[in-house]
């Protein structure tokens, strides 16, 4: 994990309940799932800048998007 990603993900983290570790990896890497000859395996694949920074746009439009929604459904 890189220290400075935890340290930027402390407040985050608090505020969606997980752990920072968490989010950093998820934000991070992802993982690839390959059969090969009736075996599953699963990869971890380093994301880079561009990749990642598309993660973390994903996410926060879909936290968005449910806040919204949420706010709307609570105001009808």
């Amino acid at each position: 994990f890189h220290w400075k990603c935890i340290a930027f993900l402390a407040f985050p983290s608090f505020l969606l309940g997980v752990q920072q570790e968490a989010l950093c990896s998820k934000l991070t890497s992802r993982v690839m799932d390959s059969k090969w000859g009736g075996r599953s395996e699963s990869i971890a694949v380093t994301l880079n800048t561009e990749q990642a920074a598309f993660t973390r746009d994903a996410l926060s439009k879909a936290l968005y998007g449910r806040l919204f929604d949420y706010l709307v459904e609570v105001r009808l």
